[in-house]
């Protein structure tokens, strides 16, 4: 029999788990990255997806656990020139703090 537990957590908990991360070049370098699963189906260009490295295959499971509780999408992958063994790199579309990015470039746009 398995047993389950359930914790609370706010997605802003996830925000000192990673310690980088950028918009997706995952489809750009198929050749750096190894899956660790399944890519999800809809996953099928950088456009709109993240990437966010992460030390520990606990915070990584942590990580995509509660972004998956919230609706986001997740991918585990391997980073094939980290330097870390125990590093992992998670492929998203979760935004994150790169909507206040993303918002300050459209308004530079508008701006010129």
């Amino acid at each position: 029999m398995s047993e389950q537990i359930t914790l609370s957590f706010e997605l802003d908990d996830i925000d000192q788990l990673h310690h980088t991360s950028t918009r997706s070049f995952y489809f750009e370098q198929p050749d750096r990255f190894e899956d660790m699963g399944d890519t999800p189906k809809d996953f099928i260009q950088d456009k709109g997806l993240y990437m966010y490295w992460i030390d520990g295959y606990a915070s990584v499971l942590l990580f995509t656990k509660i972004l998956n509780s919230f609706g986001y999408k997740t991918h585990i992958i391997n980073d094939l020139i980290k330097e870390e063994v125990n590093e992992y790199v998670v492929l998203t579309d979760y935004m994150g703090s790169w909507s206040q990015w993303d918002k300050e470039e459209k308004d530079d746009e508008y701006n010129l």
